[in-house]
């Protein structure tokens, strides 16, 4: 077990295993020449190599020529203190796969000499008077780039003039000389220069920064698995480059953030296979299922001919729902942000979504679900908000984000809202090519009255009348509305719906509102560009591993088939033996079901038809009619009737007392004790009168 191991290494390894580490702190040894070349003085060692090899400098710079974010030690006699591989000779050579420009030309040097800058690194120029940065919010519109040339701040030189380069990569900051290729027949600008040597320049010109490919994928991992914001990784930088005085290093946080959007945008691009597109269609950036039914992708030869025995073996799924928690708040720069992706991914096309909304109508209807009252609320707004929620589209079976369907809240969850998101998601997914399709929305008893209407007085809104839209709710959410929606909307009520819960958003809402702190005060095509990589993320995982988890479902459901046969066949067998119409109830069933589509209220067949129980005054009403007879035959009454009611309540205040105490707490106040004893006392009497 886990506490064995920890007890055994406590008692025997603890010591031992800590005086070996620590041993491994202590100097060279004098007479021992370098570990590599047995000739140099070994005052060098790597933390990030392999072993704990000490060496000569000449030795440190030949191992890290192509190891150049490696962090060395140098002993300066007493204890090895940090030290930069520029100081071993490292620099980086531009425009030949890492090699050495052939028309470079380099001063005569001893090369057993330390290099040494022309001018100190200082850390951070935004810190040369000692002050610490403080943490900000990460609002957006707050951050500084740090990459602009400064007013007279030039370049620092090492010793043969090159300029030091600062790197960032996934163990912090480096400044490491950097010498550019020479060639004038194949001259390159210093962007594309970098970029072949894996590192992401912060600009385009005047480049002091770049980004090494590993930290960018690295940024985005974090983001995708751990939900990490870009300050919490700049802080993570800051403090691996310095342990002691992370404060002192640089603030890199706007930087970071633009590199990281640029690169991310650019990965999606190379993915799909766009990098010299430049006006792409709506969602041709985001994948989408891979097992729903897609006419010329996945549907066998024919399936035109098999739907009319079974209509719903390629019938659409699509579950709707809103998050309230995505919200954004307003931002002052929000008008002056460059948006990457416009409908590409799964957010839908801003602009577009704005002419719709601006045309369409909003409809009053009076809410026939007397116990649902989402719609009620469908109209507000929050604060300091200018996004209070999104919205969006999945298969409602495998959970895939329907791409170009996301949209945002305005002012609560409105029905223009999800009208945008339903078209868009139809067209995106193919299903508007289906004869059917699976609806499933928590509040389908009322958004399906005026759909169709609503579509055709909105010219930005399309939706082919041949789809048949199979309306239903969810298995959570129909339990919160009234009974007869139960059997109307209900999933286990659609014939051919299969097992399906139509809850899935849900699921999908809990993994995607990690990310929403930092979505919220990112600016609005930023937060856009987030989600559409955590969506996209979403759904590659769901690809990878579909067959698996179609195996696993599909012998689950071999096994619960045969569970649900049996069951149904005892119950129809009691039915049988109790002479009740079975055939007409099935006959009634199948004719409701048939008639679903054109009249839901058919499907009320379905509610129990029992008798309702007497309420507490009937049976207290008929008693005392029964006491008042017995009094007029027997000429006495024995009071049994009120001795009944009267123990009836006070077993109730004897519950309500329960709750009264359990509410107070552990520590109620002198005064809430109080009126506890007097409800106690009131009781006790009442109990010694029954």
């Amino acid at each position: 077990t886990q506490q064995k191991y920890m007890e055994e290494w406590k008692m025997n390894c603890r010591e031992k295993w800590g005086t070996r580490i620590l041993a491994a702190k202590a100097g060279p040894t004098i007479s021992k020449p370098c570990d590599r070349c047995w000739i140099g003085a070994p005052a060098w060692r790597c933390a990030d190599c392999f072993g704990q090899r000490v060496t000569c400098r000449l030795c440190c710079r030949h191992i890290h020529e192509n190891l150049p974010y490696h962090r060395v030690e140098k002993w300066n006699g007493k204890f090895f203190e940090k030290a930069a591989l520029w100081q071993t000779g490292i620099k980086l050579y531009a425009g030949h796969g890492g090699g050495i420009c052939p028309q470079s030309v380099f001063p005569a040097r001893d090369l057993a000499a330390e290099d040494v800058a022309i001018d100190e690194l200082p850390l951070d120029e935004d810190n040369l008077d000692g002050a610490i940065w403080e943490e900000i919010d990460e609002d957006e519109s707050q951050g500084k780039d740090r990459d602009q040339p400064l007013p007279g701040l030039h370049h620092r030189l090492d010793s043969e003039g090159n300029p030091f380069l600062r790197i960032v990569h996934t163990n912090g900051f480096h400044q490491i000389p950097i010498v550019w290729c020479s060639c004038s027949d194949q001259e390159e600008s210093h962007d594309l220069q970098l970029l072949d040597l894996k590192l992401y320049p912060c600009s385009s010109v005047n480049i002091r920064t770049a980004f090494s490919f590993q930290v960018l994928d690295d940024i985005r991992s974090c983001n995708l698995d751990l939900h990490a914001s870009y300050y919490q990784y700049s802080l993570r930088l800051r403090r691996m480059t310095s342990a002691v005085f992370p404060s002192y290093m640089p603030n890199l946080v706007a930087e970071l953030r633009r590199a990281s959007r640029q690169w991310r945008n650019l990965k999606l691009r190379k993915w799909f296979g766009k990098t010299s597109k430049a006006n792409l269609t709506r969602g041709e950036l985001a994948i989408f299922c891979a097992s729903c039914p897609q006419v010329g992708m996945n549907l066998p030869n024919g399936w035109q001919d098999e739907i009319k025995k079974k209509p719903y073996l390629y019938r659409g799924t699509l579950a709707a729902d809103g998050n309230m928690t995505a919200d954004h708040v307003r931002q002052k720069s929000d008008g002056q942000d460059v948006w990457l992706t416009n409908g590409e991914g799964f957010m839908t096309n801003k602009d577009q979504y704005r002419s719709h909304l601006s045309a369409a109508l909003e409809m009053k209807q009076t809410t026939t679900c007397h116990r649902y009252r989402a719609m009620e609320h469908s109209s507000s707004s929050r604060t300091g908000l200018d996004v209070t929620g999104l919205g969006t589209h999945a298969c409602a079976r495998h959970g895939c984000f329907a791409p170009g369907s996301a949209v945002d809240f305005q002012k609560g969850e409105r029905q223009m809202n999800i009208d945008w998101s339903l078209c868009e998601a139809m067209k995106t997914t193919g299903m508007d090519q289906l004869p059917e399709v699976l609806h499933i929305y928590d509040i389908n008893c009322q958004y399906h009255i005026h759909l169709r209407s609503r579509i055709e007085g909105n010219p930005y809104l399309d939706l082919d009348d041949k789809v048949k839209l199979i309306k239903a709710i969810g298995l959570f959410h129909v339990h919160a509305h009234q009974e007869t929606c139960l059997y109307q909307y209900a999933t286990n009520y659609v014939p051919g719906a299969g097992v399906v819960d139509g809850e899935i958003l849900e699921t999908l809402w809990a993994l995607l509102n990690r990310i929403s702190r930092s979505g919220r005060t990112a600016s609005l095509a930023h937060r856009t560009e987030l989600l559409d990589d955590h969506m996209g993320d979403s759904n590659h995982k769901k690809l990878v591993n579909i067959v698996l988890t179609t195996i696993k479902k599909y012998t689950r459901a071999q096994e619960g088939i045969l569970v649900s046969q049996t069951y149904l066949s005892d119950m129809e067998s009691i039915v049988v033996d109790q002479d009740l119409p079975l055939d007409d109830w099935r006959k009634e069933i199948e004719m409701a079901e048939k008639s679903r589509q054109l009249n839901i209220e058919t499907m009320n067949c379905m509610l129990p038809r029992i008798t309702k129980a007497a309420s507490m005054k009937e049976v207290q009403t008929s008693l005392l009619w029964k006491d008042f007879n017995n009094v007029e035959l027997a000429g006495e009454d024995d009071g049994a009737t009120d001795w009944l009611v009267d123990g009836i309540q006070i077993e109730g205040i004897q519950h309500e007392l329960q709750q009264h105490v359990r509410r107070l707490g552990a520590k109620p106040s002198k005064e809430k004790k109080i009126v506890l004893e007097q409800k106690r006392k009131r009781l006790l009497n009442r109990i010694k009168n029954f």
